[in-house]
């Protein structure tokens, strides 16, 4: 037989046991006993919820709102997104979202700062920090977002953590008898006290010869804030005009030390 017949002949009898194959039947779900079989496998970790996935073998593993994919046998995991190519759909994302809905769902509103109407079209549940510059922007749109029948519930949410400024201010929210009305003054204590700081940077950017960090005389620096401080009704912090009317090289912008941690002035 020549080579291309011989080509042809193979292909053809693939063509036909391709054809000849059954059906892929319907995926069954596993028995309860599979599944907590599965799970004794996965080493130092108790899912929330195993279930089959679309592969065959493969297990979706959730645990709070992480999801990954496993073995059987535990031995190997999957961390990443399962796409269906054919639906174009991620299916990870549309099981993560049902997840995040449950947990979200399971936190009493006890809890939250809410603002707005008690029959709402929409809700919103935010997570939300003090000392954040699009939370702050956000809540000074709230009455109009209420107006259009939005109810925001707030989660406090303090990014840096405990022991922090941000944190303090997201307890003394929640502790206070009235929560909406101390979220909204602290949300403007805090705007007013960036514009401060922004305000100050700017100018000692303005005035400061080094022109970057680490240039300026630190203890020259000291003196002229000690300086500025004495006297009865002195100033608490050392102003950018301080520098100007001194002529000083130093400046809050270009020392490692914040201005309002110098050395006190000694007791002359």
């Amino acid at each position: 037989m020549k080579p291309k017949s011989l080509v042809g002949s193979l292909a053809l009898a693939a063509l036909v046991a391709w054809n000849a194959a059954p059906a892929e039947q319907p995926m069954t779900p596993p028995k309860p006993d599979a599944l907590t079989e599965v799970a004794s496998h996965i080493p130092g970790a108790r899912p929330d919820q195993l279930r089959l996935s679309p592969i065959q073998g493969i297990y979706e593993f959730t645990r709070g709102a992480e999801i990954a994919y496993v073995t059987s046998d535990g031995k190997y995991a999957i961390a990443g997104d399962l796409y269906d190519l054919t639906a174009n759909d991620d299916l990870t994302e549309t099981h993560r979202r049902e997840v995040r809905q449950h947990l979200i769902a399971a936190v009493p509103e006890t809890d939250m700062v809410i603002f707005g109407p008690k029959d709402p079209k929409y809700t919103v549940t935010v997570f939300t920090d003090v000392d954040c510059g699009y939370c702050r922007k956000l809540h000074s749109e709230i009455a109009e977002y209420n107006r259009l029948g939005v109810r925001v519930r707030y989660l406090m949410y303090p990014r840096t953590g405990p022991d922090t400024s941000s944190w303090t201010k997201a307890e003394q929210v929640v502790c206070s008898p009235d929560r909406n009305d101390a979220l909204t003054r602290a949300r403007l204590r805090a705007r007013r006290n960036t514009r401060h700081r922004h305000g100050e940077r700017r100018a000692a950017a303005r005035l400061c010869p080094a022109g970057r960090a680490g240039e300026a005389p630190q203890g020259r620096y000291r003196q002229v804030a000690a300086s500025a401080r004495r006297g009865p009704g002195a100033k608490r912090s050392l102003r950018a005009r301080d520098f100007s009317a001194r002529g000083d090289s130093a400046c809050p912008a270009c020392l490692p030390t914040p201005w309002h941690r110098a050395a006190r002035p000694s007791s002359r």
